[in-house]
């Protein structure tokens, strides 16, 4: 997956998870990553980071600092 590839699906995981998309754009982000093994790794990376960020605002971000 190229570079470019790869900040597009990102800017589309975002959208995704942002409930932005319609049902078509949706479906069509899942085939790509049901289809491509990078995609899935990516989108997995993106998943991680969203969890850290999410427990770190719960915790607080100058606790952690």
């Amino acid at each position: 997956m190229k570079l470019t590839e790869c900040r597009d699906l990102l800017e589309k995981l975002e959208s995704f998870s942002a409930g932005e998309l319609t049902f078509k754009e949706a479906r069509k982000i899942e085939g790509i990553i049901r289809e491509d093994p990078e995609a899935l790794r990516l989108t997995g990376q993106f998943l991680r980071t969203l969890a850290l960020l999410d427990a770190m605002l719960a915790v607080g971000v100058d606790r952690i600092v």
